[in-house]
């Protein structure tokens, strides 16, 4: 096996992504920003790897033959207090005992709430910075807060998207797998890692032969309110007792 197999695999791919992102200089970012977990991302690129295999394959068109499946560059926004065990053990699944939501019981969901737009998570950050994290949303369940609020996740998807008035995308995962946290970043850098995140997709497109991963990603829309301010969210006394039931 050569180099070039090596880095196609979990382990191979963990490696290649983690020293990428480490590379901070290349960004304009600082060596503090990065967070990149390589136990965490060899769990990420397996799941990758069995959601990748699970997809269908194209039919026809310049893509016959190969498979796909999105990845999504996400923020979360939680306490300074909870950025250590996020490194070390990636953000968790609410429990509604050592992980539970901050602000309401899971409008889409009782998941690991995330966005694709960063100024949501800013709404949660109780001190100014969020996680920039790669994701895997797979299939993806439209969720609606009458309907679905507080629930686990819809049999047959991998992930809900739920919108509010701010017409932000929700992202809810429900298996940590599918998250891997990259960088931790503020409102004046956190475009440095979008781009860093967004060449780490390429990356891993080329390696897996993952052909569209843009594909399936979700939009925001016009919101029918303001975006909430910085930190408008954040947790108080009622701060959560693990990682992941902030946004």
């Amino acid at each position: 096996t050569d180099d070039s197999d090596l880095s196609s695999t979990p382990t191979g791919l963990a490696a290649v992504v983690t020293e990428s992102l480490r590379d901070c200089a290349r960004d304009g970012l600082e060596m503090k920003n990065a967070c990149a977990n390589f136990d965490l991302a060899v769990k990420f690129f397996e799941k990758h790897a069995r959601m990748l295999s699970a997809a269908p394959t194209f039919k026809s068109g310049p893509r016959r033959g190969t498979r796909s499946t999105p990845l999504a560059v996400v923020y979360h926004g939680t306490s300074r207090a909870l950025f250590r065990s996020i490194m070390d053990g990636n953000l968790r699944v609410p429990d509604g005992k050592k992980v539970r939501h901050v602000t309401d019981d899971g409008f889409f969901g009782r998941g690991i709430y995330t966005t694709t737009d960063p100024r949501l998570a800013f709404a949660y950050a109780k001190d100014g910075i969020v996680f920039a994290c790669l994701a895997l949303p797979g299939k993806q369940y439209k969720a609606t807060q009458k309907r679905d609020r507080g629930v686990p996740k819809k049999p047959g998807f991998d992930s809900h998207l739920g919108y509010e008035g701010d017409g932000a995308p929700q992202l809810v995962f429900f298996d940590e797998d599918q998250l891997l946290p990259c960088y931790l970043v503020d409102q004046r850098n956190h475009p440095r890692a979008h781009r860093a995140l967004e060449r780490a997709v390429r990356t891993i497109s080329e390696k897996t032969g993952n052909a569209r991963p843009s594909d399936g990603l979700p939009k925001s829309r016009t919101g029918r309110r303001p975006m909430p301010g910085a930190g408008a969210f954040a947790a108080g006394a009622g701060a959560p007792t693990g990682p992941g039931g902030a946004f």
